[in-house]
């Protein structure tokens, strides 16, 4: 099953370990990044000269990246992707293929771009390829990657994958499948199609650079923030060796998680009519400097809140009906509340 845990507003790192799955055993990794949500961003950030992902998202402050598109494997790694950085273009596609961008308000896409062309509406970009999947239909077989000059079958055939796409929800996904060792086989292009759309539940996705690239880090996670096992190291081992330097990559940036209020008292269910009901609602929060209230979104006529202690006070009498539905709801000063009922 998925392990799931939340990074910061508005996103997900989530992580899955198959037994079987298409070709072999796979170990994924993902990040799900709402960027509707104020302060969350995607940057496509370019490297200086050749750069591994985690020295390129450390200095920038980033929360967490992936790698991004094909490049030259030289002294300065130069690109021959689509990369646009901040509405700056850095580098085109040298044949016509599929990038996943932002607009300047932080709205996914994914298109098919000309060769030598920049991408107008898009703000940050990385050019791969081949599109995975489009309005939600995995695209398949040799001639759907010929599209894009993908024709080496060893290119193909099973190998690491990074990918990036969008749910139906608009939340943007990145995703690294590692590959070329025993606990992880990697994909093929039809599987991995397939697995984005079924899956992952993307209703558009592109392939970015893999194999010896495929990395994925989140600051703190590990000694070195990367939590795949990228294929330059060989076996899993607990430094996460063996980055390759590449020309930029997808990072991305939010404010911390806001945790909501958690109650630690159970409430009274029961008076007596003609005695006087009290309940102390008392709640918690995580993040020590927020300043809890308390509310009374439903009750009875009569019952009434006390909004810094919670303290619900009602006078029950015999008009008063049997039983009746309450819901106290305590908030923070940042927004996050949650319901008693």
């Amino acid at each position: 099953a998925w392990t799931d845990r939340t990074l910061a507003e508005g996103v997900r790192w989530r992580a899955r370990r198959y037994v079987d799955l298409a070709v072999g055993p796979q170990v994924v990794h993902e990040l799900i990044v709402d960027t509707t949500l104020p302060g969350v961003e995607i940057r496509a950030i370019d490297a200086t000269d050749c750069q591994t992902v985690p020295a390129i998202g450390e200095p920038a402050g980033a929360l967490a990246g992936v790698n991004g598109g094909y490049f030259t494997m030289n002294s300065s790694c130069p690109p021959v992707s689509l990369l646009k950085a901040s509405g700056t273009l850095v580098g085109t596609n040298g044949t016509t293929r599929g990038a996943f961008g932002l607009t300047s308000d932080m709205a996914p896409m994914v298109a098919l771009i000309a060769a030598g062309e920049d991408w107008p509406s898009a703000y940050e970009a990385h050019g791969g390829g081949p599109i995975l999947v489009v309005a939600g239909t995995a695209n398949q077989g040799s001639a759907a990657w010929a599209v894009e000059g993908f024709t080496n079958a060893s290119w193909n055939d099973v190998n690491p994958r990074t990918i990036a796409g969008i749910d139906a929800a608009g939340a943007s996904h990145f995703s690294t499948i590692d590959g070329r060792r025993s606990s992880a086989a990697g994909l093929p292009l039809d599987d991995l199609a397939n697995y984005a759309q079924a899956e992952l539940g993307l209703v558009e996705a592109v392939n970015l650079d893999g194999g010896g690239s495929t990395t994925m880090w989140i600051a703190g996670a590990t000694p070195n923030g990367v939590v795949n096992y990228p294929s330059g190291g060989g076996e899993e081992s607990a430094d996460h060796g063996g980055l390759r330097a590449n020309s930029g990559g997808l990072f991305v940036f939010a404010p911390p998680y806001n945790h909501p209020p958690r109650f630690q008292t159970e409430p009274v269910t029961s008076v007596a009519a003609g005695e006087a009901y009290e309940y102390d609602a008392d709640a918690i929060d995580l993040d020590v400097d927020d300043v809890l209230s308390f509310s009374l979104e439903l009750g009875p006529d009569g019952m009434t809140i006390d909004t810094d202690s919670g303290v619900i006070s009602y006078a029950a009498t015999v008009e008063s009906p049997p039983s009746v539905d309450v819901t106290v709801r305590a908030s923070d000063d940042r927004g996050a509340s949650t319901d008693q009922i």
